[in-house]
This record gives structure tokens, C-alpha cells and sequence, in this order.
């Protein structure tokens, strides 16, 4: 069967001809990467055209340059740690119950308006197109101009929708501070972390998915044999260590509490409590124990423990695969 290419514009065509020239054996495979990519034709340029005009100069290397971090997206990051300082502040006064201070509505204000100019002084300088084609931008956008509108709620006179939207303020405004995670992937620590773990689960799949169904079939059963019956004021289970350590949060009561309660035997090694506190509460205690430990066995024991053997494999093996090429990198240096 023939491959299915990306569509490919005709200018890009011609490019691309006229970089690679004939297909040899030698550049085939870098030809077959190219195509499967998507491309498009933009102008990079914005139509105000400043880079062109005397005194903008400087303007336009301050938001393009440099490219892993231009000096207009280090300015910007200052100010979203100045937004989080402020979030920090308001919230203090709502877990507090706090009056807020007249003058922070201004403040959200001021922020709102500054990423409003983000979007406008990069827009200034390059075009919309290329804007457009970077999706931290695209989160940059909506969240300014959703962020904006819930600043100017206070001032609106439809009180319904200022007491329903400007509760959620807060979150909104957490949710622009999330670009600032984004920087973390110039450190060379983060990037070698993010590589061993998107290894780790790439290679592991057959094992997550042998684990996540086996998890999966104990909650099932212990929802349906032991629904209902751990919780607080139940007369059955005083006197147990259950009740006595207060772990009612921990119960099977439903999917996601059984998944919660499965994780953490699973972290913590064989826990006899809830069996001992099933037997006690539930007209199925007598399977029970045989339920527990059966999920130990098989899920804690042998799962989870080849589970973090290939880990550490992996994890080593990218280690040393890391090693060797700085090692490289140094020697042609």
C-alpha cells in the first residue's frame, strides 16, 4: 500500500526540490521524515513591517531574540511571578475570610491590560500566521482575553453574572501562570527527566496495562462484594484498627474510593486492616482475606515489583545512553 502523505503546498515543493535535488539512497530517509511533516506558508513579518522602520530595531530583537528565550518572554515571566505573588495574596484572603483591599481589583487590572499588551507588541512584530503556529501562544491568547473579561466583571451591572463568573477568578488566573512551567524545559535536568520518563512508559507499557487491569478487576469486585460498609458510625467495626487509625476515607464504597485504597496498599505493602475490617462488617468477610491478599500477591508483590525492576533498568540504561553522548559532545569540542 502506498503511504499517505500530509498535503504539500506547491512553493513548499519547490523548496524542497530545490534543497535536496535527486533522492539518492543516502538522503531518502531524510526526505521521507521531511514529508511526513505538515507544512504551511506564512509571512513571518507582521504588516506594520517595523523591523524595516529606524528605532524599532531594537524592539523587534528584544521580542525575537534570543530564540530559546527572547528578552520580551524573560520581561513577561517577571510579571507572571509578580501575578502569582498577588494570587498567593488574594487567596490568603479568601481561605481567611478577609475583606480584600479596594486596590486589588486595580492590580488584576493592571495585570489583565499587561498581558493584553503582550499579545499586541508581539503581534506588532510578527504576523499572525506565525503567532498563530506556536500553541503556548494560543493558550496565551484565549487565557488573556478570558482573564480580561472576568477583570472587568466587578464593573459590569448584571450582578448574576459577576457573582457566578468571578468566583472562578482565581482559577483563571492560575491558569496563565501555567507558561511559566514551560521555561523549566531549558534545564537540562528537567529535559533528562521528562526523556527517562517518557522511556519508562513507552517501554512499559505491557506491564501498566497488565497492572491497570488487574487494579481495575479488584475495585470492581470489591465494590460490588464490599460496597457500603466501611464507614464512620458503623457498630461493626469498633474495636478494629480500621476505626481506630480513622482510615474511613480509605473504603470501597465506590470506583475512584476503591482505586484510591488499592493504590495505597499497593505503596504501603500488605495491609491486614481492611480485612480485618471487612470480616467484621461484611456479610462476605470470610472472602475477605482471600481478596486482600490475594491482591498483595499478585498486584503488590509481583507486578509492582517487576514494575520497578524494569525502571530502574530503564532508567539506568538512558542514564548511560545520556553519558555517552555529552561525553561525545565534550570530545568534539
Amino acid at each position: 500500500a502506498s503511504p499517505r502523505w500530509e498535503p504539500l503546498p506547491e512553493n513548499m515543493a519547490a523548496l524542497v526540490h530545490e534543497q535536496v535535488g535527486r533522492v539518492t539512497e543516502e538522503n531518502f530517509c531524510d526526505v521521507c521524515m521531511l514529508l511526513q511533516n505538515r507544512f504551511w506558508v506564512t509571512r513571518r513579518r507582521s504588516p506594520l513591517n517595523l523591523q524595516d522602520r529606524p528605532g524599532y530595531e531594537e524592539l523587534c530583537r528584544w521580542v525575537c531574540e534570543p530564540e530559546e528565550l527572547p528578552g520580551f518572554d524573560g520581561f513577561m515571566n517577571r510579571v507572571l511571578l509578580a501575578n502569582l505573588a498577588m494570587v498567593v495574596l488574594e487567596s490568603t484572603y479568601d481561605v481567611m475570610g478577609w475583606d480584600e483591599p479596594a486596590w486589588t481589583g486595580y492590580v488584576e487590572m493592571v495585570f489583565a491590560f499587561a498581558y493584553l499588551g503582550e499579545v499586541g507588541v508581539k503581534l506588532s512584530v510578527k504576523s499572525f500566521g506565525e503567532y498563530w503556529s506556536f500553541p503556548a501562544n494560543r493558550f496565551d491568547f484565549f487565557t488573556t482575553w478570558l482573564l480580561l473579561t472576568t477583570s472587568l466583571l466587578p464593573y459590569l451591572p448584571i450582578q448574576a453574572v459577576e457573582a457566578d463568573l468571578s468566583h472562578y477568578a482565581n482559577i483563571l488566573r492560575l491558569l496563565r501562570l501555567v507558561r511559566i512551567l514551560k521555561q523549566l524545559k531549558q534545564f537540562p535536568s528537567v529535559q533528562f527527566m521528562v526523556f527517562t520518563i517518557s522511556r519508562i512508559v513507552a517501554a512499559a507499557g505491557d506491564i501498566l496495562s497488565l497492572m491497570g487491569t488487574s487494579i481495575f478487576f479488584f475495585c470492581n469486585l470489591s465494590v460490588n462484594l464490599f460496597g457500603g460498609v466501611l464507614y464512620e458510625g458503623n457498630p461493626s467495626l469498633e474495636g478494629t484498627q480500621y476505626a481506630e487509625m480513622h482510615w474511613f476515607v480509605l473504603n470501597f464504597n465506590d470506583m475512584f474510593a476503591a482505586l484510591a485504597t488499592w493504590f495505597v496498599q499497593v505503596l504501603c505493602e500488605y495491609v491486614p486492616n481492611y480485612a480485618q475490617a471487612l470480616h467484621r462488617a461484611s456479610r462476605w468477610g470470610s472472602a475477605a482475606w482471600w481478596v486482600v491478599v490475594l491482591f498483595y500477591i499478585t498486584t503488590a508483590a509481583i507486578m509492582y515489583e517487576l514494575l520497578l525492576a524494569f525502571t530502574i533498568d530503564v532508567y539506568l540504561a538512558v542514564k548511560n545512553e545520556v553519558y555517552e553522548e555529552e561525553e561525545e559532545e565534550e570530545e568534539e569540542e
